[in-house]
């Protein structure tokens, strides 16, 4: 008795196109979800340094005016280049009057600010009194 035993021929062309189909769109969306995650770190990077230029300004503005014994600091803009990003940032001071500073004292609110590419990053607010 002769037996026969089926031979298998593998994969047709359509399971093979179907098969790669459905790994190049698992690829191009696993590509996407790097790309995001990518971006959301480039961002969190930024966000982090803008946020030390603006506390390493503020205490500069802070040294500033106990050398000066309280009389003055300096308002400025200045740019700071890291890793190919530039942060400007910018100091300004605007008088206070009325409610805001106590009585026959003179104040000041002073932004410091850090921006990249004319977007807002970090910025710090501060009241300064002279006495």
């Amino acid at each position: 008795m002769l037996v026969t035993i089926p031979i298998s021929r593998g994969f047709t062309l359509a399971e093979l196109l179907a098969v790669f189909l459905l790994t190049s769109i698992l690829a191009a969306g696993v590509t996407n979800l790097f790309s995001e995650a990518i971006d959301s770190i480039n961002i969190s990077k930024i966000r982090v340094a803008a946020s030390q230029l603006v506390q390493q300004r503020a205490e500069q503005v802070m040294a500033e005016r106990r050398d000066e014994r309280y009389a003055t600091f300096a308002v400025s803009s200045d740019d700071v280049v890291i890793d190919s990003t530039t942060y400007n940032r910018s100091v300004t001071s605007t008088p206070l009057t009325g409610g805001a500073c106590p009585s026959s004292m003179n104040c000041k609110q002073v932004e410091v600010v850090v921006a990249v590419g004319g977007t807002t990053e970090a910025a710090v607010t501060l009241l300064l009194v002279d006495y």
